[in-house]
């Protein structure tokens, strides 16, 4: 007699770019890139050139913002929204797409090469 293997369950796909129910930005900018980050990215995207959004009347602010003072940071949910041109996104996004598809292209090769077994200390 056949073993009898539970039935699986996959929830849904959770949204990459986080909650989209919540994390909505209004008044955006069309020529920036918004994101929300929490402290230790928020250094990171620092470091990329991002920079954090300034309260201002009629400016981008998240769905979910309760106000505060013209003129501070704005944080929601524990997290910093920041702001970077988009044309410096796209540039750093590119940038990070072909150093992915040369890794790939490498790990393609030494798995050839290796008859099919890549692992972290194989060279290529």
């Amino acid at each position: 007699m056949a073993k009898r293997t539970k039935r699986r369950h996959d929830t849904d796909d959770a949204p990459i770019d986080g909650d989209y129910t919540v994390d909505v930005i209004l008044n955006k900018d069309p020529a920036k890139h918004y994101m929300l980050a929490n402290d230790e990215d928020a250094e990171r995207f620092r470091g990329f050139g991002a920079v954090f959004t300034e309260r201002r009347e009629d400016g981008p602010r998240p769905a979910f913002d309760l106000g505060a003072d013209e003129g501070s940071r704005i944080r929601v949910r524990g997290l910093w929204l920041m702001e970077m041109p988009t044309e410096v996104r796209n540039r750093i996004t590119s940038g990070e797409q072909r150093r992915a598809s040369e890794r790939s292209k490498a790990l393609d090769r030494q798995s050839r090469h290796s008859g099919g077994v890549v692992n972290r200390d194989s060279r290529t």
